[in-house]
């Protein structure tokens, strides 16, 4: 794994077919880290992951694991589908609305309700993303 990855220390919680549920444990680095402002990992102490992996069934519930981003580029297209996205889809439409002549609660109204529809089209993506943005786990030794 490359040193750049992002990776997180956190316990098995349970196992379902192929994936393996691991609860994350917020580190102290996470204060340090330059990603921090955008990363929800260092927000709360019961982050879930959801690790699809075909070893699945060497892992048992209480084990102690290490997460990671499979590829590269992986935290910064979440930041950017999490955050940056939603904040365009937002002040474009806000933009647009009141150059359009719409009265100013109208347009912010509407344009929050643009940001609850594309969240919306995320969440029917889910599984689309859920297959490109990957984690790897890994068993750790104490």
């Amino acid at each position: 794994m490359d040193s750049a990855e992002i990776k997180h220390r956190g316990e098995v919680i349970r196992i379902e077919g192929s994936t393996v549920y691991v609860r994350m444990k917020v580190q102290s680095a996470c204060s340090a880290c330059h990603a921090r402002a955008v990363c929800g990992a260092g927000e709360s102490a019961d982050k879930i992951v959801e690790v699809d992996t075909p070893s699945a069934a060497a892992y048992r519930a209480g084990e102690e694991v290490e997460v990671a981003l499979q590829r590269k580029g992986m935290g910064a297209e979440s930041v950017l589908l999490a955050y940056v996205a939603p904040f365009f889809v937002l002040m474009a439409l806000l933009v647009a609305l009141v150059a359009a002549g719409a009265g100013e609660g109208v347009a912010a109204l509407s344009a929050i309700g643009g940001v609850l529809l594309y969240y919306g089209v995320l969440y029917l993506l889910r599984d689309k993303i859920r297959k490109e943005i990957k984690f790897t786990i890994t068993k750790q030794t104490k």
